[in-house]
């Protein structure tokens, strides 16, 4: 019976601690999070400051979607009906197989070309396919969102 108390007892403390954890570190994990979306959008906007966006015209849509590895948080950039460009925020993608969500890779041919033009890549086709899924519910997304 003693040990029973004492284990929990025990897991008692260690959950108190692991909340008072999260309690304290919370703010700098969402800040870290955010330096590090901006670094991925860095060369992709000059601001991610909605303000200065909504001068340019700029608008950044964020898709989470499922790949290969788990969720994608994916970001599509517009200016007027043009795609800037997409960039992944996140992903699960097996090492190798991501090398496609680099933007010189194969995702920087939003840029260049309709997203109807952009092809899957073999070997990696569900995680771009769920890319490409991505662009076009951000553009229907668009296109319901305008008047």
């Amino acid at each position: 019976m003693k040990a029973i108390a004492t284990l929990t007892l025990l897991a008692l403390v260690a959950g108190c601690l692991l909340a008072l954890l999260q309690l304290f570190t919370a703010d700098r994990v969402e800040q870290n999070q955010r330096i590090s979306e901006e670094q991925v959008l860095a060369g992709l906007v000059e601001s991610t400051d909605p303000e200065f966006l909504r001068e340019q015209g700029i608008d950044l849509v964020t898709k989470e979607i499922r790949g290969y590895g788990g969720t994608m948080k994916i970001v599509v950039a517009f200016h007027a009906e043009e795609i800037l460009g997409v960039r992944v925020l996140s992903h699960g993608e097996t090492p190798g197989f991501s090398d496609v969500l680099d933007p010189t890779g194969w995702i920087g041919q939003f840029a260049q070309q309709s997203v109807h033009e952009v092809d899957a890549v073999s070997g990696a086709t569900i995680t771009t396919n769920a890319v490409i899924r991505a662009v076009k519910d951000s553009l229907r997304e668009r296109e319901d969102r305008e008047p």
